[in-house]
């Protein structure tokens, strides 16, 4: 288990919250051990500031650190359906102290459920980037089948990405080709880091993709075999809400939906639980039987391993 560990977010106020109930999984699964939290924000408000800071009141080891880039060197990539600082991840090498040599990003849609340390100790140093596979999800045209990472899970060796030039590269990539990504950083980092990313074990990135592929034993068309599979539904170590599977929308179906809940409630955004728009919304959920019992018995899949405290139950 690595001893200082460096952990990245980019996040604007609206899910400044989320990046919240983030950081509470990771103290609280990884209780001992220097922790620096670099937050990149824009548009963060002073409150939701100082309730992220509070979170590492206490510890000694724990430091956060904040960083506002300029958003008028992102003002001409093209923003979709994502905020600007979705690009930030992009400019971490020279937003961050180049005293910083290796970190994890995160998205803020992510819940640790075992120390977080243990990923940088399945990084191999060599690699610049190391990713999970993207799974489930909507094919890209940019790689063949199993090639393609999802980047809300990364490490990054931060000195040779600096030495490669992968900042100056990745704006390059956004201003001549942005236009055509469907997931436009994600994209250029793929295009980017072709066939020279380190695949990292699959439950450093647990997508909802990968509890369909395991009960229907569907692995062939990933770079990942059935043990991995396994591993990820019944050892997670990173779970991450992607799509419309959001635990702060509600009627979302999850496994760790009741887990990140917990965790939201033990906040100071205690207020921003999800509930119904009305009556008839309660209903539809809780009438949705199907549903319920998938998330149910995907739950289940940890009931061992949580007992025996390899990982926190959801």
């Amino acid at each position: 288990m690595s001893d200082h560990v460096h952990v990245v977010l980019a996040t604007d106020n609206t899910y400044a919250p989320w990046a919240g109930v983030l950081i509470s999984s990771i103290l609280d699964t990884r209780p001992d051990g220097a922790m620096e939290f670099h937050l990149v924000e824009q548009g963060v408000s002073t409150d939701n500031r100082e309730r992220i800071n509070a979170l590492g009141a206490g510890r000694l080891d724990v430091s956060i650190h904040w960083y506002t880039p300029d958003p008028c060197a992102f003002s001409s990539f093209p923003i979709k359906r994502y905020g600007i600082a979705s690009y930030y991840r992009l400019s971490i090498a020279s937003i961050l102290p180049a005293s910083v040599k290796r970190v994890i990003y995160l998205d803020c849609d992510v819940l640790a459920t075992t120390d977080i340390g243990d990923l940088l100790d399945d990084h191999d140093p060599a690699h610049v980037l190391a990713a999970v596979e993207n799974i489930g999800g909507p094919t890209s045209q940019l790689c063949k089948p199993g090639r393609y990472f999802n980047s809300g899970v990364l490490v990054i060796n931060l000195e040779a990405w600096r030495a490669r030039r992968c900042e100056e590269k990745l704006l390059d990539l956004m201003r001549e080709q942005g236009d055509t990504f469907e997931y436009p950083d994600q994209d250029a980092l793929n295009v980017l880091f072709h066939g020279e990313w380190q695949r990292l074990p699959l439950r450093w990135n647990v997508q909802p993709g990968v509890w369909s592929r395991y009960e229907k034993k569907r692995f062939s068309k990933t770079g990942y075999d059935a043990d991995s599979f396994e591993a990820a539904v019944k050892r997670p170590g990173l779970v991450h809400f992607l799509a419309k599977k959001k635990p702060w929308v509600f009627g979302c179906f999850h496994p760790f939906r009741k887990l990140w809940l917990s965790y939201l409630d033990d906040s100071s955004w205690r207020s921003l639980k999800p509930l119904p728009e009305s009556i008839w919304g309660r209903a539809v959920h809780y009438m949705n039987v199907a549903s319920h019992a998938k998330e149910m018995r995907r739950a289940r899949y940890l009931s061992q391993q949580s007992s025996s405290g390899c990982v926190r139950a959801p």
